[in-house]
């Protein structure tokens, strides 16, 4: 899904570009652009992230684990699953 829209987006956005730059001097488009930025930084740091507790874990990787870990998490999280599930569908 990302993927199509970050290729619309190289498509799409050379002729925003150009018609924005026929109505509006190139200054005004910097503010645009500057303005985008710090809305997104704004918005990046509102967002709380949650401390984790103290977990110890094992040092060496066990690949088996780590996969029933995650199936358990997926069968948990039927919204994750179902993203999963489309975006797997959609990239074949």
């Amino acid at each position: 899904y990302s993927q199509s829209l970050q290729s619309i987006s190289y498509i799409v956005s050379p002729a925003v570009a150009a018609l924005l730059y026929s109505v509006w001097e190139l200054n005004a488009i910097i503010a645009i652009d500057v303005l985008g930025a710090v809305i997104a930084s704004i918005t990046v740091a509102i967002v709380r992230i949650p401390k984790l507790g103290d977990r110890v874990q094992s040092l060496d990787p066990n690949f088996i684990r780590e996969m029933q870990e995650g199936m358990a998490v997926l069968r948990q999280n039927k919204g994750l699953f179902a993203l999963l599930l489309v975006g797997t569908l959609y990239m074949f």
